[in-house]
């Protein structure tokens, strides 16, 4: 009796477990189906034109400043990345702004800006959505291309007020804005564009596709970052989200730089050859397009010898050498010949 139950129950028991196997097989290729059409289903990017306000007094563009910063503090933002503004106290011939990059904030810059300021030019460096907060990366989980672009307005809608000749110069994410800036801001004159991130390094451009479309759709997950910490300006992870929207600003910009060079500006652009971070693959083809629609432009590049990191500039990298590169782009800032760059 014993033996014809056991045997009754065993093809119940075969049919439980396949209902389970086929059930957990059915919602897998459901979310695979899912995470290929999110793949493949082109992001929208046609609406990230500019959106400007620009001042045109001194005391205007103080006033400006004040206001884009004035929620800083309630929003958590650690001391050290706060926006900042370096003036003479008034307006001056040139300006220059400052854009960070994804993960950093104007910390980053406060050693090049103070050096420019120097120079006797008025210098500003907001802060990015979403950057700085001592909560940590979420401010980014829910970040949107559309920001990154107020973010430039803002930040060219303050300079025009505080001097006549407006340099931009950024990296990274902030190279990126840069780009934006000069193709989109005819108040922006010289742009010095560093290591920008118009796509990621690493990746065929069908990977790069999907990832872009993936990250910028997909729930925020904090990747930890490779390398020491910075300390308490920049974020130890990588939001995928903030990545995702990144690109998919730096596929509007691509196609801008192609269909509007910013004839008549003058471009330097800094390629970093040992960075594999992001693509200098892309940047060379913006740099290419832009010399065959007759745009000045002047390329340095960092030869990979030299072993520097993506981030060449924050003073806090544990490899870095500012007595080389801040010389140089302070020089591309100024409209200057740069320093020869040793090979190594």
């Amino acid at each position: 009796m014993t033996g014809d139950a056991a045997g009754s129950a065993s093809p119940r028991h075969r049919s439980w477990w396949l209902t389970i196997v086929l059930s957990v097989l059915l919602v897998l290729g459901v979310v695979l189906a899912m995470l290929i059409v999110i793949a493949l289903v082109p992001l929208r990017v046609g609406d990230l034109g500019p959106q400007a306000r620009p001042t045109s007094t001194y005391d205007e563009a103080v006033a400006a400043f004040d206001a884009y910063g004035a929620d800083e503090s309630s929003l958590g933002v650690v001391d050290d990345c706060h926006s900042r503004l370096f003036t003479r106290g008034e307006r001056t011939q040139n300006v220059v702004v400052l854009f960070h990059g994804l993960t950093n904030c104007p910390q980053q810059m406060v050693q090049l800006a103070e050096q420019l300021e120097r120079q006797g030019a008025n210098v500003v460096v907001l802060r990015a959505p979403g950057h700085g907060q001592a909560s940590g990366p979420g401010g980014l989980a829910g970040i949107e291309a559309e920001q990154f672009r107020d973010y430039a307005d803002r930040s060219i809608d303050i300079a025009t007020g505080l001097g006549d000749h407006v340099t931009v110069m950024g990296l990274s994410l902030g190279g990126l804005i840069s780009t934006w800036s000069v193709i989109e801001r005819p108040e922006v004159q010289r742009a010095v564009i560093i290591a920008p991130a118009y796509q990621l390094g690493g990746y065929s451009e069908a990977v790069q596709y999907a990832i872009g479309n993936l990250f910028a759709r997909m729930p925020n997950v904090a990747i930890p970052s490779s390398g020491e910490g910075l300390g308490d300006h920049a974020y130890p992870e990588t939001p995928t989200r903030g990545v995702g929207q990144m690109l998919r600003l730096g596929r509007y910009v691509m196609g801008q730089a192609a269909a509007h060079p910013p004839v008549g500006k003058q471009i330097a652009f800094v390629i970093n050859d040992a960075d594999a971070t992001i693509s200098n693959a892309a940047a060379e083809q913006v740099i290419d397009e832009w010399r065959a629609a007759g745009v000045d432009v002047k390329v340095v590049h960092l030869p990979k010898s030299l072993g520097l990191p993506h981030d060449v500039i924050d003073p806090a990298q544990p490899v870095k050498d500012p007595a080389l590169v801040y010389p140089l782009i302070e020089a591309l800032a100024e409209g200057r010949t740069p320093p020869p760059v040793p090979n190594g």
